[in-house]
């Protein structure tokens, strides 16, 4: 997963990024809290066992940032990704909600950048 943000930042940003001090973030967090399971709606366990660890759910931030947006609802996370430096969190910019719509959404976005990266 690593490797395929930095060539999606690459790509997105003429930016030279460290990722040495970068972690992998899941939007939905691993753990779920009263919060996110209203946000998912009916049968939220079995939402989150499907999206949890797709790629339209993660994506980059740096290590205190990690530690400290944990479980947290979207709109807290929210606000960490729109502070972000990187040029993949961008995407977060234009976003109000994040459920499965928007996972699915966002995955088809970083999957279309992948296709460019690595056409066949």
């Amino acid at each position: 997963i690593n490797f395929v943000f930095q060539k999606v930042q690459e790509k997105i940003s003429k930016e030279v990024v460290s990722f040495s001090n970068l972690n992998i973030e899941h939007i939905l967090p691993r753990t779920l809290t009263p919060d996110w399971e209203e946000i998912l709606g009916d049968n939220p366990l079995d939402k989150h066992k499907q999206w949890g660890d797709t790629l339209g759910n993660l994506t980059m931030v740096t290590s205190s940032d990690n530690s400290s947006m944990s479980n947290k609802g979207f709109s807290e996370k929210l606000e960490n990704l729109k502070r972000s430096n990187l040029a993949i969190n961008s995407y977060f910019k234009s976003k109000n909600s994040w459920n499965v719509n928007d996972i699915k959404e966002r995955g088809e976005y970083l999957a279309e950048l992948a296709c460019q990266i690595w056409p066949r």
